[in-house]
């Protein structure tokens, strides 16, 4: 209700508009509703990289360390699913960057939605930035678009965040109703309902998370997008587990204990089997599917520890 953060909330979604040049302009414009300050503030700090197959939207923390880390965000998801984890990072130092992955998020999609072309996205990013030594950390089915990455051009540490990565394909729909499916995953009640299943604080589950989890749904595309990423084969990287730890320098996975959408007590044993011992599992207490937004400072101190130290 302060007229100075009224201002300064206009000011900062201002900003934001400025930055594109692109359909995302119309979206953020109608950001207005967004209260959280993480939201607000990455919001307005989106740059674009334009990159051979995509003009990817992305943000980063204003710090410089030794070993940065590239954050790919789950399914449907924009790089604003980091907000909090990215304020953690950026106060404790840490060079981070989280782009919006092709098909997702605000990135204005050139070459397809495939597998294949998020995976070359992805290594078009980390050319664009000139990362050597860096973590690429996936969250969900980004793990599945991290694991994949790692398996072709393997970056020296890999963090998985309660990776769908043990299932294989994409649903079973009709094509003639794909479309369909597609406007009821942008309708409110399952945007809602989506929400509640990732946090075990259901307090958290507010109806600001769930607007911020729309925003990029207003990009031209977005529905074609998702039509065509529900139609194609999706990721088939079960039988490929065992490959990933020869070719990477650390790994590490990190989860919530009372995650309802990816139930650890299922997938950890299999990947505890697959993985080195010494592989580093880090399991928060209450918490659900999105540790980096659940427990931002605990995830950013293990991420360090386990990662990046």
């Amino acid at each position: 209700n302060d007229p100075f953060q009224k201002a300064m909330r206009i000011l900062l979604l201002a900003s934001a508009a400025a930055a594109f040049e692109s359909a995302t302009l119309a979206q953020v414009r109608r950001a207005g509703g967004i209260v959280e300050d993480a939201a607000v503030e990455w919001l307005s700090r989106y740059e674009l990289a334009e990159l051979p197959s995509s003009t990817t939207s992305y943000v980063r923390t204003s710090a410089a360390s030794p070993v940065p880390v590239v954050l790919v965000h789950g399914f449907d998801s924009s790089a604003l699913e980091y907000r909090r984890a990215l304020s953690a990072l950026e106060q404790r130092g840490i060079e981070a960057y989280a782009l919006d992955v092709v098909g997702w998020g605000f990135t204005e999609n050139g070459g397809g939605v495939s597998v294949e072309a998020k995976r070359r996205q992805l290594g078009e990013f980390v050319e664009y930035l000139g990362l050597r030594d860096f973590a690429l950390v996936g969250a969900s089915l980004g793990g599945a678009v991290a694991i994949d990455y790692a398996l072709s051009q393997p970056p020296p540490r890999l963090g998985l965040v309660a990776p769908q990565c043990l299932t294989d394909g994409t649903p079973d729909v009709p094509r003639f109703l794909a479309r369909a499916g597609v406007r009821v995953l942008a309708s409110w009640p399952l945007r809602s309902l989506a929400s509640t299943l990732a946090y075990h604080d259901k307090s958290l589950a507010t109806d600001d998370a769930v607007r911020v989890g729309k925003l990029h749904l207003a990009r031209a595309g977005w529905e074609d997008d998702q039509v065509e990423w529900l139609l194609g084969d999706g990721y088939a990287l079960s039988s490929r587990l065992a490959d990933l730890p020869p070719k990477l320098r650390r790994l590490a996975c990190f989860w919530g204990d009372r995650d309802e959408i990816l139930p650890p007590k299922d997938a950890l044993p299999v990947l505890k089997r697959l993985f080195p011992d010494d592989t580093p599992f880090t399991l928060y207490d209450n918490c659900g599917h999105t540790p980096h937004l659940e427990r931002p400072d605990a995830f950013a101190d293990d991420l360090i520890r386990t990662l990046l130290s």
